[in-house]
C-alpha cells in the first residue's frame, strides 16, 4: 500500500520572523564565540568583509568629528570644502576652463563610485557565503560567487540608473541658471541662487527626490535580503527576481512584520555602534591632530589635498576596520536573520551551516 507524504505545514508569519531570528542568533553565537575555530582573528576577518560590503552599522551626526575646544565649532567637513574651493579658484585664476575642470571631477567621481559599487556587490556575496558556511574567507568565495555578484551588480545599477535621473532631473533644472553662470563667469563671479530657487530646491527635495530615493533604497534592500540568496544558489537574473517576487506577493504580512522588527533591530545596532565609535575615537585620537593639521595646510597649498589624501585615507581605513570588527557579530546576525526568515517561507533553501567543499581554499 502506497503512502503519500504528509502535507507541508504553512508557517505563520510571526513564527517565520521569530524562528528565523532565533536560528540566526544561535548560529552567530556558534560562529563568533562557541566554535572551536572562534578567535579574535575571526572578528577582524568578518569585520573586513563587512566593511567592504558596506554592512557595518553606521553612526549618524557630525558631533563625533568635532575638533577644537571651548566655543570652537570647526569640523573636518567645514575645512575640506575650503580646501577644494581654494583649488577651484587657483585653477580659474590661471586660465583653466572651469567647465572642463568640473566635467573631469564629475567623471572621476562617477568612476570612483562605480568601483566602490562593484566592490560592495562582490563582497556582499562573499559575506553571504561566509555566513552560510560559518567561515570568514575571501579567496574561495570571491571567485565562486562571481556570477551571482554580476547579476546583483546589473540589478543594482539598473535600479539606481532609473531612480537617480528621475530624482535629480528637477533639481538640475532648478539649479541650471547657477550652474550656467558658474561655468560662464567663473567661480568668483557666479550668480548666487535666488530665494525662489532655493525654495524650489527644498520643495523638490522633500516632495519629489526624497520619496524616490527612499523607494529605491527599499528596493535595494529587498534585492540584498531576499533576491541575492537565490542568485547565490545559481538561479538566473530573472528567475531569482521572480521567485522572490512571488514569495513577497504570497506572504506580504510576513515581510511587513520582518521589515518592522528589522527596523527595531537596526535602531538597537545603531545604539551599539555608538560604543564602537567611542572606542575607535580613543584609539585613533593621536592621529586625529595630524589629520586636521594636514587638512588645514592643504587649504594654503595648491593641490595640497594630494599630499593629505593618502594619510587621511589610511587613517580612515584603519578606524573603519577597527569599528567594523568590534561590531562584526551584528552583520553576521542580520545577514543570517534575513536568510533564515526567507528559508522559513521557502524550505528549498539550504539551512545555515552548509558544510563547505573540501577543496575550498581559505583566506
Amino acid at each position: 500500500m502506497s503512502t503519500n507524504p504528509p502535507p507541508q505545514t504553512r508557517v505563520r508569519s510571526l513564527d517565520a520572523v521569530v524562528n528565523g531570528f532565533e536560528t540566526a542568533w544561535h548560529w552567530m553565537r556558534h560562529v563568533m564565540w562557541e566554535s572551536p575555530e572562534a578567535s579574535w582573528q575571526r572578528w577582524f576577518h568578518f569585520g573586513w568583509i563587512a566593511l567592504l560590503a558596506g554592512l557595518a552599522p553606521h553612526v549618524g551626526g557630525s558631533g563625533s568629528n568635532q575638533i577644537g575646544d571651548g566655543g570652537s565649532h570647526s569640523t573636518i567637513e567645514s575645512i575640506l570644502p575650503d580646501a577644494w574651493a581654494s583649488q577651484f579658484l587657483w585653477l580659474t585664476d590661471r586660465g583653466f576652463d572651469l567647465g572642463l575642470v568640473i566635467a573631469a571631477i564629475v567623471l572621476f567621481a562617477i568612476l570612483f563610485c562605480l568601483v566602490l559599487f562593484y566592490i560592495r556587490t562582490r563582497f556582499r556575496l562573499v559575506m553571504l557565503d561566509n555566513v552560510l558556511t560559518g567561515r570568514p574567507r575571501i579567496r574561495g568565495p570571491f571567485g565562486a560567487t562571481s556570477g551571482p555578484a554580476h547579476r546583483y551588480l546589473i540589478a543594482e545599477l539598473a535600479l539606481w540608473l532609473l531612480a537617480l535621473p528621475l530624482a535629480i532631473a528637477p533639481l538640475a533644472l532648478t539649479l541650471a541658471p547657477t550652474l550656467i553662470s558658474l561655468v560662464k563667469d567663473g567661480a568668483r563671479y557666479a550668480e548666487e541662487p535666488s530665494g525662489a530657487s532655493l525654495f524650489a530646491l527644498i520643495t523638490f527635495s522633500l516632495v519629489w527626490c526624497l520619496p524616490i530615493l527612499l523607494l529605491a533604497a527599499l528596493a535595494s534592500g529587498v534585492l540584498h535580503a531576499f533576491v541575492v540568496p537565490y542568485w547565490h544558489r545559481g538561479t538566473s537574473l530573472g528567475e531569482g527576481l521572480a521567485r522572490a517576487w512571488r514569495l513577497i506577493v504570497a506572504r506580504p504580512a510576513a515581510f511587513l512584520i520582518f521589515a518592522g522588527l528589522r527596523f527595531v533591530a537596526g535602531v538597537a545596532a545603531w545604539l551599539l555602534s555608538l560604543v564602537a565609535a567611542v572606542v575607535c575615537c580613543c584609539v585613533t585620537l593621536p592621529c586625529l591632530g595630524g589629520m586636521v593639521g594636514f587638512s588645514i595646510l592643504s587649504t594654503e597649498i595648491p593641490f595640497g589635498w594630494l599630499l593629505v589624501s593618502p594619510f587621511v585615507l589610511t587613517l580612515w581605513v584603519f578606524a573603519a576596520w577597527l569599528y567594523s570588527s568590534i561590531l562584526a557579530p551584528v552583520p553576521v546576525l542580520m545577514r543570517g536573520w534575513s536568510y533564515e526568515f526567507l528559508r522559513q517561507l521557502d524550505p528549498e533553501l539550504p539551512p545555515l551551516g552548509r558544510p563547505p567543499a573540501a577543496s575550498d581554499p581559505g583566506v
